[in-house]
């Protein structure tokens, strides 16, 4: 798949997804990604074309605009909270199929939504940056599974 151009909207999303996944705190470019069939977890460096495909597809799904917009860029530029909703239900339903098309159980995938139905507000909010937290938190819920 191409590399598409980031604008600051894609790269909004694209932080939340990555945190979803795992990425490793404070290394943006280094990215936590679940290896299938091993039950192990890889590095895989710079650009996680995963990650960027499917912020893409949750852009392209919710009708938003691929320029820079407010809901989408700095903390000091968004809009109210109740203006932003949470995760909606075909965002999820993308999600779900991602996860588990990439080796996740169905239990664990929808763990993992649960909890990031909180991130997905939090983030796009400006409320909440990538932490090594969230990768803990994620390690044990997939763990627990």
């Amino acid at each position: 798949m191409p590399r598409p151009t980031h604008c600051a909207g894609d790269q909004h999303v694209i932080s939340w997804i990555t945190d979803v996944l795992g990425v490793c705190s404070g290394h943006p470019k280094v990215v936590w990604k679940y290896k299938k069939g091993t039950g192990g977890w890889i590095i895989q460096g710079e650009w996680n074309e995963v990650a960027v495909e499917l912020a893409h597809m949750l852009l392209k799904q919710s009708g938003a605009n691929h320029e820079p917009t407010p809901q989408y860029v700095l903390p000091s530029t968004l809009p109210e909270p109740a203006a932003i909703e949470p995760i909606p239900d075909h965002a999820r339903y993308i999600m779900m199929d991602f996860f588990k098309s990439r080796g996740m159980k169905q239990a664990s995938a929808a763990k993992v939504l649960e909890v990031s139905r909180g991130l997905w507000s939090d983030i796009i909010r400006g409320r909440r940056a990538v932490t090594q937290s969230t990768w803990v938190a994620f390690r044990r819920l997939h763990a627990s599974s």
